[in-house]
């Protein structure tokens, strides 16, 4: 009689040990596979820029985002000449005016001459305050000019359309921005009417700087704290800021080196051209 319970008991004990070696075994990888998707969950959701009651304009006056590099270099000649303006008058033909004209039209080639594109190499950049302020193999690009009032002014473009302008000033006493981020922010406050969003550098969120902004209906003005007495103000077409995803289907930072057959081959799909 007492056969048929070992019997039954056994069963039983095999069928444990066959449950359990049916089941996965955990991997010793598992926890640290999901402690990094715990920390690559979505950022918590930021509240938008402050909303302002009044339009802001590109300056100077006919700047516009959309524009192509030629039209942005063709539109400063005309600024230029305007800038070079007084100092024609204050001078007599000679050698003064003639070294004007070669500052003036060297100064003519500079936003064309300093084009500076994102592809697969490394721009040098990457370290910079202006590190996030753009990605490579989208079809991005950059130029720049050093204005006489000292300001120098980057231009970003994504498929040869302007949507991103940021003016680096020098802070101090004789700044027109302010002695330093404090006083830049609150002249900006009195001009603009209002306090701004602040948010603080986080290079896991692709924010490189600490910067407070603003918006209006088109365009996101954004106040940025450079460090080493600088500060940079960016002007940026607000519709092409909230979709920038589709405008970079590829991600990642650039390759150390790729061959341009290699690159030809293994480029990625192209991105989309902002409409005007």
């Amino acid at each position: 009689m007492r056969r048929p319970v070992v019997f039954l008991a056994v069963s039983v004990l095999l069928s444990a040990a066959s449950a359990a070696s049916a089941r996965p075994t955990p991997s010793p990888a598992a926890p640290l596979l999901a402690k990094e998707a715990k920390g690559k969950a979505a950022a918590p959701k930021l509240p938008p820029p402050a909303t302002l009651d009044k339009k802001v304009k590109l300056s100077p006056d006919g700047l516009k985002f959309g524009m192509t590099l030629a039209e942005v270099s063709k539109f400063y000649e005309k600024v230029l000449d305007d800038e070079f303006a007084p100092l024609y008058k204050r001078v007599e033909p000679g050698p003064r005016m003639n070294e004007l004209d070669a500052e003036l039209a060297d100064k003519k080639q500079l936003i064309l001459r300093n084009k500076l594109e994102f592809g697969s190499l490394p721009s040098g950049l990457d370290d910079t305050p202006l590190g996030g302020e753009y990605s490579y193999n989208n079809g991005e690009f950059k130029s720049e000019i050093k204005l006489r009032s000292g300001i120098t002014r980057h231009f970003f473009f994504i498929g040869d359309r302007l949507w991103k302008v940021i003016d680096v000033h020098k802070l101090g006493k004789k700044s027109k921005l302010g002695e330093d981020f404090d006083g830049a922010k609150a002249g900006l406050v009195k001009q603009l009417g209002k306090e701004p969003r602040a948010l603080s550098a986080d290079p896991s969120q692709g924010r490189k700087v600490d910067f407070v902004d603003w918006q209006d209906k088109e365009m996101i003005i954004r106040l940025m704290d450079f460090g080493g007495s600088q500060a940079a103000v960016g002007y940026i077409d607000r519709k092409i800021e909230e979709g920038i995803d589709k405008f970079r289907p590829n991600k990642g930072p650039a390759q150390k080196e790729v061959d341009r057959d290699v690159a030809d081959v293994t480029r990625g799909p192209t991105p989309p051209t902002p409409k005007r």
